[in-house]
């Protein structure tokens, strides 16, 4: 979840940071993901599930993550 905060804190206000494969190699859903978006969501990150299309007809997928109130004039903070 770390490097997830991380990537959100130093994406431009008004972007955002995509996640996949939400599945695993046998098609499972990662187990986990409610938690995840349920923690993000305290860390004031907004989280979405998007299917998206692959370019060969086929949907799938993705995690996106964006920072819920960040002013897109401020820069990040570089403070850890």
């Amino acid at each position: 979840m770390a490097a997830l905060i991380e990537l959100v804190r130093v994406t431009a206000a008004d972007g955002e940071v995509r996640v996949q494969p939400l599945h695993d190699g046998h098609g499972r859903r990662c187990g986990h993901l409610d938690r995840l978006r349920y923690a993000l969501g305290g860390r004031r990150i907004a989280s979405e599930v998007r299917q998206v299309s692959d370019g060969d007809g086929r949907t799938r997928g993705v995690l996106v993550l964006r920072a819920v109130g960040r002013d897109p004039r401020r820069r990040p903070s570089s403070r850890l």
